[in-house]
């Protein structure tokens, strides 16, 4: 799923038109605006994330190749405001943006979540997208019947990183309309599979990866 979902996104900022910015949140090695770079070279790409993360990528970018139109923007999630930061950074909210955050919201709880959220919708006007992905909640209450994913959660939790959140698919459209954001599409790891790699097993079934738009 983790390989799916940086195809997933570098398809999706290659698509939107005219995308001017693109705010990856909690980048940590990500290597999206290598990846793309031809395509993104008039977007600016801004990356989120700890100051002592993006030190080390730093570092690595320097060895590799420096890319003109990437920003580092440091913030420490638990104490500063990411979405002032951007702007002193120079996001501006009025361009079409990009927003990605993935691999982040099992691990906050539903209030930190919320809290990030209105955040992220606050940053750009109508247009501006917003791509995260989430856990199914049957899977963080313990009711679901994927032992794979239970056992999953079980595992993580020994390792004091515990899945915290999590939504019911039926309802993502309705926890997403207060927010000013409208869904577009909530993917589920079989369709993804079927997408890119139709001869793999469904990876990851128990996460889903949604688009949604700022109106």
């Amino acid at each position: 799923m983790i390989s799916l979902r940086a195809r997933l996104v570098d398809d999706l900022a290659i698509e939107v038109p005219e995308l001017q910015q693109i705010v990856i949140l909690g980048a940590g090695f990500d290597t999206m605006a290598l990846r793309v770079k031809d395509a993104l070279s008039k977007a600016t790409v801004f990356e989120v994330d700890h100051p002592a993360t993006q030190c080390v990528k730093q570092e690595a970018f320097a060895r590799i190749e420096m890319l003109a139109n990437v920003q580092f923007v440091a913030v420490d999630f638990e104490h500063n405001d990411f979405a002032a930061r951007l702007v002193e950074g120079g996001f501006a909210p009025e361009r079409r943006s990009l927003i990605v955050w993935l691999g982040v919201t099992c691990y906050l709880t539903a209030q930190a979540v919320l809290r990030a959220m209105n955040q992220i919708a606050r940053l750009g006007g109508a247009g501006t997208r917003l791509v995260f992905d989430y856990i199914l909640a049957d899977v963080i209450d313990g009711t679901s019947r994927n032992r794979n994913a239970l056992q999953k959660a079980r595992r993580m939790a020994r390792l004091g990183e515990p899945w915290l959140f999590g939504l019911v698919p039926e309802q993502v459209r309705d926890y997403l309309a207060p927010l000013g954001l409208h869904l577009l599409k909530d993917y589920g790891a079989e369709e993804l599979r079927a997408r890119y790699c139709p001869e793999r097993p469904v990876p990851m079934d128990y996460a889903r990866i949604v688009i949604c738009e700022r109106v």
